[in-house]
């Protein structure tokens, strides 16, 4: 009877289209970014591993097709890469261009 109501092969998750391997690599990229910064402390230091897990997990395959001309022509890597690159670095890369824009905005130039 539970069978019937629950069917495992087309349950969505709190992720919609991701699965497991791409929200543990995110998680894990997260995790990573966060024990190695030192920038960000307390409540804000949460608030960034959590940018930084979303992100992973929405931009994999624009990470990985950032990263895939780098590698070589037989690597075939997964969206598992692409999520632990994104979290990994998202927050390293977006935030000299947040500074850039709000420097131009701030001297009155626009974009």
């Amino acid at each position: 009877m539970i069978n019937l109501l629950w069917d495992h092969n087309n349950a969505d998750n709190f992720f919609g289209e991701f699965h497991g391997p791409e929200v543990i690599a995110a998680f894990s990229g997260a995790m990573l970014f966060t024990l190695v910064q030192s920038t960000f402390r307390g409540l804000s230091r949460l608030l960034i591993f959590l940018v930084s897990f979303l992100m992973g997990v929405v931009g994999a395959d624009t990470a990985l097709s950032i990263v895939k001309p780098y590698l070589p022509v037989d690597a075939f890597p997964g969206r598992e890469a692409g999520a632990f690159i994104c979290s990994a670095l998202i927050v390293t890369v977006a935030m000299p261009v947040i500074g850039r824009v709000e420097k131009h905005l701030s001297a009155g130039r626009e974009l």
